[in-house]
């Protein structure tokens, strides 16, 4: 079984974005990744960007990284 995401065009674009503000890391996570994490967020290039508000019992306040996101994609539109 593999795991990761799609090579696509919103993953590419995603990445890019992320790059000028962010160190962007590659790996596999599990569940209990999600306890550390300050944000999440789902897409593809259908629906885009979707900020993830709980997984499991681990909840996110946090929209900033989706926000900037969503912002930069709507720029290139």
């Amino acid at each position: 079984m593999s795991q990761g995401c799609v090579e696509g065009t919103m993953r590419k674009l995603i990445i890019d974005i992320l790059k000028n503000n962010y160190k962007v890391l590659e790996t596999k996570i599990n569940v209990k990744d999600f306890a550390l994490a300050k944000e999440v967020f789902i897409s593809n290039s259908i629906s885009g960007i979707k900020w993830v508000k709980q997984v499991e019992e681990f909840k996110y306040e946090s929209s900033k990284v989706s926000s900037l996101i969503i912002n930069s994609l709507n720029k290139l539109v």
